[in-house]
């Protein structure tokens, strides 16, 4: 499966103890692809960076980087 996640509902995954983790957990076990583009990863490191405690960002974008497709 293939997804798109708006910069604000990635917020909301990432958080260990939301409700919505398992959406971002089914990412990381390769259950779906998610779908960026370039944009749209500078946008999630932006958002990130302003919204998120500090070092967050860069795993986040690791992450993604990583298991981009």
């Amino acid at each position: 499966m293939k997804i798109v996640l708006d910069s604000n509902i990635l917020l909301v995954v990432i958080g260990k103890r939301s409700r919505y983790r398992p959406i971002w957990t089914s990412f990381i076990d390769g259950e779906y692809d998610l779908i960026v583009s370039e944009d749209v990863i500078f946008e999630y490191e932006e958002i990130l960076q302003q919204h998120s405690a500090p070092g967050i960002d860069s795993v986040v974008m690791e992450i993604l980087l990583r298991l981009q497709t």
